[in-house]
């Protein structure tokens, strides 16, 4: 009972700690979640905020954005502050105040002890009443997007774990709004893409399911097919929907739905390079050309299709009045959310969009006539080089990859190149479509390595679990076989000294498990404890139950195995307690390594043993326990021995090795 209650508090409060680590990591898991997740950052900042001021004791919050013109901040967020004081907290100057203190220094200020001191800085927040403040900078790479900040009415400073535990929740929220601006960017670039398709010659169709039972298209292909939107163009429509006023033919034959390119690439086939001719029942017709491709679920499977295709008879006829477009072409190049270039068989730049030439601090014109290698590098030129060659084949080149640009750096990239064919087959050039993945593909690594490093830990406490029950079973083990052996002992009854005995033992046990606790939790040698820490807190407890006898103690220091560990200090505690009941003077303990054994001796000054003295025929309970566990737990041999100047001594010789997890301790029985 006294072991229990000696070892329950620790046990207690680690309990505690692994809690509060766990409660920590979930928290992190969801508020990464939730604010990926989410277009809108600010709507879940209430609720994230209600979940850290539970978990940190926290009563306020507040979330400023940096204004477009960059030198100030302004109130997006808080919670906490009277409604009266909010006009003073709109608009902050970089520099004023510890949150405009934080923006300008791009540094987090953990502000302690306000009520208490006279920082200027902290007037605004001390005039709330607050006494601990924490602020971090929302950073997006090295741009600033605001500030985030906690603070407590009721705490005087934050603990260093806390501020960091701050600092990544501030970073999930940085990354969470510079992904929602992305997003509202990419969202109205797409919109202005959309725009450009609809006012583009270009024909678009889409299958909204994989039997093509519903088709719809851009502006483009319902003036094409002579229809008004959004009637359903599919020609496998169910009756009384399909169109019946035109016909597919492609090389003379009249093409069954199923052939037709929209329904072939919804049953997961990429049609490439395909032409077709629309005939109508009035006798005309126009000549499509281009590709269609699969749209899959996330399961990967095909549900529907995209195509898009070029009206090739008007293109032909419009060639030279096309080429004469080029402002308005430049126009919408310009404006399109991709960059844009034509290269031609030498690879010189004959066109680019704004974008693609400020890429490299240049203007459209600059780079006319220059090739390549001069504008983007040689090593950049070398990647993409035979990606460039497919398309003046006539292959159209789709890929991604890590491009090393002399001026930019290692940029990740998602490429398009499509010949430019001329009429009579030859490829006069190519056209260049590129998007810029890099910041996408870093954000996604970042989010996959935070949920490795989550699993990790999980994966580590699991088996820090399954440690912890192994190591209890086989001391209870022992216990039961100490207890064994006072039952098989000659009598009827146990005496309060075996009892106390006994007691001494678990308390030896608690020793060696609150040092396994301690060098769990500094992760280091989670599976190994000290030698001398682990005796020197043992011989401690015996003093103070003998403070008459005096001890002399060299323990050389050394780890020991868990398993070892727990049956050395069995051996010790034994030993030890049967020198204080039997001898008499100095006892000295030691415990040195020689090569690959470790060594200990106990010695005390009494009458020492009985002549002709062996432990397996005196009916020692406690010597015959140190006898069983030297030889079968640690390994090793156990002498008992008299000096010849007098006094007992007791040498155990044990070899130094690995503790198997899978190992059992075995039984301690009487006789053994």
């Amino acid at each position: 009972m006294n072991s229990e209650g000696t070892s329950m508090p620790a046990r207690v409060q680690d309990q505690e700690v692994l809690r509060r680590q766990n409660e920590r990591l979930a928290l992190l898991a969801e508020a990464a979640a939730h604010l990926l997740a989410t277009a809108n950052p600010r709507d879940q900042m209430e609720g994230l905020f209600e979940r850290v001021a539970v978990h940190l004791g926290v009563d306020t919050c507040f979330g400023f954005t940096l204004t477009p013109e960059g030198d100030a901040l302004k109130l997006d967020f808080c919670r906490g502050v009277p409604p009266e004081v909010l006009p003073d907290l709109q608009r902050l100057d970089l520099g004023q105040a510890i949150c405009g203190t934080a923006a300008q220094t791009l540094q987090p200020v953990h502000a302690c002890r306000i009520q208490s001191n006279t920082w200027q800085k902290a007037a605004l927040v001390r005039s709330l009443g607050i006494r601990a403040y924490c602020c971090h900078p929302l950073m997006a790479g090295d741009h600033l997007l605001g500030t985030l900040s906690f603070a407590s009415r009721t705490r005087d400073a934050f603990e260093p774990d806390e501020v960091g535990f701050m600092g990544t929740i501030c970073h999930y929220v940085a990354m969470a709004k510079e992904r929602a601006r992305l997003y509202e960017e990419a969202r109205q670039r797409t919109a202005q893409l959309e725009a450009v398709m609809d006012a583009a010659p270009g024909v678009i169709f889409i299958a909204h399911d994989p039997d093509c039972r519903h088709i719809t298209g851009s502006k483009a292909s319902y003036e094409i097919l002579r229809m008004r939107p959004p009637g359903n163009i599919s020609l496998s429509a169910p009756e009384g929907e399909r169109p019946d006023h035109f016909r597919v033919v492609h090389q003379g034959r009249e093409l069954e739905p199923h052939e037709l390119p929209i329904q072939r690439a919804a049953r997961g086939e990429t049609v490439r390079d395909f032409e077709e001719t629309v005939a109508f029942r009035d006798g005309t017709s126009v000549t499509l050309y281009g590709n269609a491709v699969p749209l899959r679920d996330a399961g990967g499977r095909p549900a529907g299709a995209v195509g898009v295709f070029a009206d090739v008879t008007e293109l032909r006829r419009q060639a030279e009045a096309l080429r004469k477009s080029e402002a308005q072409i430049r126009l919408s190049a310009d404006n399109a959310p991709a960059y844009l270039c034509y290269l031609d068989t030498d690879y010189r730049y004959r066109f680019a969009n704004v974008a693609y030439a400020q890429r490299f601090g240049r203007m459209p014109h600059e780079l006319l006539g220059r090739t390549v290698p001069e504008v983007a590098g040689q090593a950049a030129f070398n990647v993409v080089r035979a990606q460039m060659e497919r398309a003046l084949r006539g292959e159209t080149a789709a890929f991604e990859a890590e491009i090393p640009y002399e001026q930019l750096g290692r940029r990740y990239m998602q490429v398009v190149y499509a010949p430019d064919t001329a009429e009579d087959g030859t490829v006069r050039g190519l056209f260049c479509v590129i998007h810029d993945l890099t910041a996408r593909r870093a954000a996604e690594e970042e989010r996959a390595g935070h949920l490795r490093e989550i699993a990790t830990l999980n994966e580590r406490l699991q088996r820090a679990i399954q440690e912890t029950h192994h190591r209890v079973k086989n001391n209870l083990q022992v216990i039961a076989g100490m207890i064994d052996l006072q039952i098989l002992e000659p009598g009827s009854h146990v005496e309060k000294g075996e009892l106390l005995r006994i007691a001494t033992h678990v308390r030896t046990l608690a020793v060696v498990h609150d040092l396994l606790t301690q060098e769990a939790t500094g992760d280091s040698h989670a599976e190994s404890v000290p030698a001398r820490q682990m005796l020197e807190r043992l011989l401690e407890l015996v003093r103070q139950t003998n403070r008459h006898r005096r001890f002399r103690v060299d323990i050389q220091d050394l780890r020991l195995t868990s398993r070892q560990a727990t049956s050395l200090a069995l051996v010790v505690n034994e030993v030890v307690s049967n020198a204080v009941k039997h001898g008499r003077g100095v006892i000295s303990v030691s415990l040195e390594v020689e090569g690959t054994e470790a060594r200990l001796r106990v010695v005390d000054q009494g009458d020492g043993f009985p002549p002709n003295f062996r432990v397996q025929e005196m009916g020692s309970t406690g010597l015959s326990l140190v006898d069983h566990l030297s030889r079968w737990d640690l390994g090793g041999t156990a002498h008992f021995t008299t000096q010849p100047a007098g006094g007992a001594e007791v040498v155990i010789c044990m070899p130094l090795q690995q503790d198997p997890l899978d190992v059992s301790t075995p039984e301690v029985r009487s006789g053994a």
